[in-house]
């Protein structure tokens, strides 16, 4: 049993495992990412004459800053129900799937009111 596994583990692609730790470490780093990337990023989008495409008024700037950590809150009640029906692999395949989506929609926007509309169903 143990000569079987060590065989399989020296054939092994590396290649593999390291994608499979890049997925797992995804939604740790996109924890860190939505917890400080609105410090960072909220003082360029609320000056009027910068040259991003994005900017805030006050009001979406207090929205940007304070929906992560509820949203935090409702994700981490919500896997553990999911991780008992689906499993964590694919909790987690799911969860890693939705935040390349989001982040691909979110980056890809050129304006605040394209993410609204978009979520709002009125594009």
């Amino acid at each position: 049993m143990v000569d079987t596994i060590l065989r399989q583990q020296e054939t092994a692609s590396t290649i593999r495992l390291y994608m499979s730790a890049g997925v797992i470490a995804l939604p740790c780093i996109a924890a860190g990412a939505g917890i400080g990337y609105p410090a960072v990023a909220l003082p360029f989008y609320t000056i009027p004459t910068s040259n991003l495409p994005i900017h805030l008024s006050q009001q979406q700037a207090t929205w940007f800053v304070s929906l992560s950590a509820p949203m935090q809150l409702v994700g981490n009640l919500l896997v553990g129900v999911i991780m008992e029906r689906i499993g964590r692999k694919k909790t987690i395949l799911i969860s890693s799937l939705l935040l390349v989506i989001a982040f691909f929609i979110i980056t890809s926007a050129p304006t605040y009111e394209v993410i609204y509309k978009l979520f709002n169903n009125t594009i």
